[in-house]
């Protein structure tokens, strides 16, 4: 009703003029009073003092106080525009609000704020946005979703050339020219995809393996081609017992029996030292030195000499030209007046 407020406790409760102690000449009827402490002077309406019911005095009223928590100040200095202490108000909510408030007690300006939203930082007790901007180089291609970063220029994806970091940063994709495995020429910034680059599937630049072992008895390689002649995974230069080279790789040897002059009964894989090899031949036929099945006959047996005579002629051509022992003979190993030489020494022989 006229003459009451509403306290915080949700109750009436009358404004209150006392013109004893207030000073007052006579104070308002209370139906007409809005607020504490108004009163009459000299029977014109003037407002002395606007006493609201506040909280936090620096200094309060004392014997003069028409209600509690009333600030201090000489009847002279009140106005119209006059306050009491007021409480440092403080919101929460979305984006730059609060998510957390000072406390009251705590605070030193309005909207002080304990904690932020995600993607905002803390600044002078204000929540401000994480800044991210679009560039070309090491700029983000784009930038992580508001509300997802943690700090100031948090990338969602980079630029051509650049990979992203594991807080978010875009930084260039390394590649070194040298030897060994390094590339041998790197590939332009804006075109990699990936640390370190060569002209390959993946574009990495790393030496052929081959693995060796002079008691494995199986397809590994007894001895590899050097590093430098390798053309590929695995290529072997000699092969262990049972294993011959075929295409730089060690394959088992095989052999398999059959009429004529196929084995009768083939040797054991381990004992082999080339495919097809025999241990017994079938009626007939005689086993060979090279453990071959051939009709046997007089002129065939001395046939077989002059055959095991070329075919050795063959292996010391081979070797001599070899220079590099790799196994096998490239165009710069090739002379055409050794192997002439050689071919007729070999006739010569097959003469004698």
């Amino acid at each position: 009703q006229d003459g009451y407020f509403l306290t915080k406790s949700f109750k009436c409760r009358p404004f209150h003029c006392d013109a004893t102690t207030a000073g007052c000449t006579t104070c308002r009827p209370r139906s007409e009073l809005t607020k504490d402490g108004r009163l009459y002077r000299a029977g014109v309406a003037e407002r002395i003092g606007d006493l609201e019911q506040l909280e936090n005095c620096q200094t309060c009223r004392e014997t003069d106080a028409t209600d509690d928590h009333q600030f201090l100040v000489d009847r002279e200095e009140l106005g119209e525009g006059s306050r009491g202490c007021e409480p440092f108000a403080c919101h929460t909510g979305p984006l730059e609000a609060c998510q957390r408030c000072k406390a009251l007690e705590e605070r030193i300006q309005e909207g002080h704020c304990e904690s932020c939203n995600p993607g905002f930082q803390l600044l002078d007790g204000r929540c401000q946005a994480f800044s991210c901007a679009t560039g070309p180089g090491s700029a983000c291609q784009s930038c992580q979703l508001l509300q997802n970063r943690t700090e100031d220029h948090q990338c969602l994806s980079c630029n051509r050339g650049f990979k992203l970091t594991h807080d978010f940063k875009c930084i260039p994709f390394k590649c070194e020219e040298g030897s060994d495995e390094k590339c041998r020429i790197c590939t332009q910034q804006e075109a990699r995809s990936a640390d370190g680059y060569y002209l390959t599937m993946d574009l990495q630049c790393s030496p052929f393996t081959c693995d060796e072992s002079e008691t494995f008895s199986g397809p590994k390689c007894r001895t590899c081609r050097p590093q430098s002649k390798r053309t590929g995974e695995q290529q072997c230069n000699t092969c262990n017992d049972g294993y011959g080279l075929v295409n730089d790789t060690c394959k088992p040897f095989t052999c398999t029996p059959g009429p004529g002059a196929g084995c009768k009964a083939c040797k054991s894989q381990m004992s082999m030292t080339g495919f097809g090899q025999c241990a017994a031949c079938n009626d007939g036929y005689t086993l060979t030195s090279e453990s071959t099945c051939q009709l046997g006959s007089e002129n065939w047996a001395s046939n077989s000499k002059v055959l095991r005579y070329a075919k050795q002629v063959v292996r010391d051509l081979v070797r001599h030209l070899d220079r590099n022992l790799d196994g096998t003979i490239d165009s710069k190993e090739l002379n055409e007046e050794e192997i002439n030489a050689a071919i007729q020494r070999g006739i010569a022989g097959c003469a004698g």
